[in-house]
């Protein structure tokens, strides 16, 4: 019959978990999933596409890569009925927009779209217009919305107090009955050097960004989620759509500069009715972006009390 159904995710990691989800879901049924990612053998993925599998859950670039090298596998996807867009307000951003194209030249006009995004961005709000009454549009809510179930706090620091406050966090986890933290950061070096801080420490913690290999970053993933270690360090690889239970702590180690990834960071804790915590570090030069996302989420963020000389007592180290 040919793939019945493609769904695309703007992350790596997110499709793996997707991909997870339908093997645990479609196995009662025989449904037959292909992950087609970057960062493996393309030419495996391509030999599995080939075999027509029910579902095909993939990173656009990817899928694109797989179609260019070989125009013949285009004809799997001839019949396919369900296009599903994961976190949508990504997926049609202008990033992805030539593996789209190529894409969306292999599907039949005649099919259902779905585009899934806690937030709305412009390119959705065109869609939806451009759409007209052909598209069945649901909003749980209006504008950037968190959890009430979430807790929003903030610790003004100098701009060189953000190690000493990171470690300060990380050694109250057990007290405070936080089984494990993400630590979010806006580089891929920020992120490798806390890393390195950390395992200089003795504290066990794993670090997630793009220039790491694929193999090196599923497998921090899943050293993270299985809890053999209690924090993650990541760039906002981490931030869409992974379902971790037991993030009960997310730390913006670096202020976002958009509100809306401010949302998405924080989606990560406090999912399905549990309760979570989410603490931003800001700096002098954060205020006017820590007002920006209050101003957005309708919230005003109360203050982390600090014990500024437990803070500091590990400064020699």
């Amino acid at each position: 019959f040919g793939v019945a159904a493609l769904a695309l995710a703007p992350t790596r990691e997110l499709a793996a978990q997707l991909a997870e989800q339908f093997r645990a879901l479609g196995s009662p049924l025989g449904l037959r999933c292909l992950a087609a990612i970057g960062g493996f053998d393309s030419l495996a993925q391509a030999k599995g596409l080939a075999r027509r599998p029910h579902v095909v859950v993939a990173t656009p670039g990817r899928i694109a890569t797989l179609i260019k090298n070989d125009p013949d596998l285009a004809k799997v996807f001839a019949r396919t009925k369900f296009l599903v867009l994961d976190e949508a307000d990504r997926v049609v951003d202008a990033n992805f927009e030539e593996d789209l194209k190529v894409i969306f030249d292999c599907l039949p006009k005649k099919r259902q779209t779905f585009l899934f995004s806690a937030t709305m961005s412009d390119n959705l709000r065109s869609l939806l217009e451009l759409s007209g009454s052909k598209s069945y549009f649901f909003e749980a809510y209006e504008g950037f919305k968190t959890v009430e179930n979430l807790k929003q706090q903030y610790i003004h620091i100098p701009p060189d107090g953000k190690e000493l406050h990171l470690l300060y966090l990380l050694s109250k986890m057990k007290e405070d009955n936080i089984r494990s933290a993400i630590v979010f950061v806006s580089t891929c070096r920020t992120c490798q050097y806390l890393d390195f801080v950390l395992q200089e420490l003795g504290r066990p913690a794993v670090s997630l960004h793009s220039h790491k290999a694929q193999s090196q970053r599923l497998s921090a993933l899943h050293r993270f989620k299985s809890g053999q270690v209690p924090v993650l360090i990541a760039t906002d690889v981490a931030s869409r759509g992974l379902d971790i239970q037991t993030v009960d702590l997310v730390i913006n180690y670096d202020i976002p500069r958009f509100p809306r990834d401010y949302i998405h960071r924080v989606g990560r804790t406090a999912r399905a009715t549990r309760g979570g915590l989410s603490i931003c570090f800001v700096t002098q030069r954060d205020i006017c972006l820590l007002h920006e996302i209050e101003d957005d989420v309708g919230n005003r963020f109360s203050a982390y009390e600090c014990d500024d000389k437990e803070v500091t007592k590990d400064i020699t180290k």
